[in-house]
């Protein structure tokens, strides 16, 4: 073999080896071209094909144990900075009137700028007047105002929180309507029985509350007037025989209400 002798050494792989490449005199590679996945065809539905129906929300209202059940988290004011600061400031008040002015006791009125703190008290409780009174009670006078007294009449008199909570807030029925009721029965009614009622204290001005607060009230209160139309339109449809069965409270289990669309 002559020293011009080029000796080629063949490649360790041959040009049929690489899978759909473009390779040049040499068979070295000049551009790979990977295959591309065929994106799979969108297959219409056969014709007729029904449409699914629009998804429904699921109702918040039940018939359980002879009664209207309403599902609604409670609002749980106690502990929000709003209320802590003002209860706060009311217990100084009545601090500083026991210290320079214990003639202005007992107060016989809510001062105008403590209603907003006894309006975040009372807002959605569904609890009697008399049970919300000593609620509140409880709370602007603890026991350390009364001293050796157990009574809280010494810091505010009987009637204040009373008056306080008829003055700013409302006890409303969401449940079936009390006009419905006295078109189905024979007997005169003067309000909704507690089984077909859902009810709830509302603060009149909604301005007395915080407007974090104000805004997530709004919202609960569209929720319940929603949850009211629904009793008010199954109370309607039904039949006889069935309204006889709740109006009397035998009737213990029923499907209230189709899901809201």
């Amino acid at each position: 073999m002559t020293a011009d002798t080029v000796v080629s050494t063949p490649p360790t792989a041959s040009c049929s080896a690489i899978s759909e490449a473009l390779v040049d005199a040499d068979c070295m590679v000049i551009e790979s071209s990977p295959t591309k996945k065929e994106k799979p065809q969108k297959q219409n539905p056969p014709p007729n094909t029904p449409k699914k129906p629009a998804r429904q929300d699921p109702s918040h209202i039940s018939y359980k144990n002879g009664k209207i059940v309403f599902s609604e988290k409670k609002l749980g004011l106690e502990r929000h900075p709003s209320v802590v600061a003002a209860l706060f400031n009311f217990h100084q008040l009545i601090a500083r009137i026991k210290t320079d002015s214990p003639e202005s006791l007992p107060l016989t009125s809510i001062p105008t700028e403590h209603l907003s703190l006894v309006a975040m008290m009372v807002q959605e409780r569904d609890a009697t007047i008399n049970s919300l009174v000593k609620a509140v009670e409880s709370q602007l006078c603890p026991v350390v105002f009364g001293e050796s007294s157990s009574s809280n009449s010494d810091i505010l008199a009987p009637g204040t929180v009373e008056a306080t909570i008829m003055e700013i807030a409302e006890h409303k029925n969401y449940g079936v309507s009390l006009s419905d009721l006295q078109d189905s029965c024979c007997i005169a009614l003067d309000d909704v029985p507690t089984n077909l009622s859902i009810q709830r204290w509302e603060v009149r001005d909604l301005e007395l509350l915080p407007e974090d607060i104000r805004n997530v009230v709004i919202k609960r209160r569209k929720a319940r007037q929603d949850a009211h139309e629904e009793c008010v339109q199954w109370f309607r449809s039904l039949d006889a025989d069935i309204l006889s069965q709740v109006l009397s409270g035998t009737l213990k289990k029923l499907k209230l209400t189709q899901p809201r669309s």
